[in-house]
């Protein structure tokens, strides 16, 4: 890891969305695969928090709905990858 960051969040909801992100980014990455978190300041004195992965992907359908509490990209993913979901809901 590299680099320097403040971040002005809540401690645990930030904690909480940054370990969801990782723990789907390494669940769907397979073995040998690069997983990614990075920060970067924006003009607006805000940040971009971003994880990315070489993983399967989401498909630009599923897209729209990711932030929906507990969908499922593809309901047959539930019997290899156990779970609730992204979990990125507010």
């Amino acid at each position: 890891m590299r680099g320097h960051a403040l971040v002005h969040a809540d401690p645990l909801l930030f904690r909480r969305a940054v370990s969801n992100l990782l723990s789907n980014a390494l669940h769907y990455t397979a073995h040998g695969g690069t997983v990614t978190l990075s920060v970067s300041p924006a003009d607006d004195h805000t940040s971009t928090v971003r994880v990315s992965d070489t993983g399967i992907g989401i498909a630009p359908e599923h897209l729209p709905k990711i932030f929906d509490r507990f969908y499922r990209v593809d309901p047959a993913r539930s019997q290899r990858y156990p779970g609730m979901g992204l979990g990125l809901a507010s």
